[in-house]
């Protein structure tokens, strides 16, 4: 199953807000909110140049 350019924006989206969410509520350090925001938007990043790739073919 492949998302579409659409689904991953939402995704990455939606991961970022439930992160911030816990991040504010006082259950993630900043450290960790900072880590997984970056690893969230490195793979959302990674499977958008995927996506791109795969469209050149």
């Amino acid at each position: 199953m492949f998302l579409n350019e659409k689904e991953v924006v939402f995704i990455d989206q939606y991961l970022q807000h439930a992160l911030a969410i816990l991040y504010q509520g006082g259950f993630v350090s900043r450290e960790t909110h900072i880590f997984y925001s970056r690893m969230i938007s490195a793979v959302s990043e990674g499977y958008q140049a995927y996506l791109d790739y795969v469209r050149e073919l």
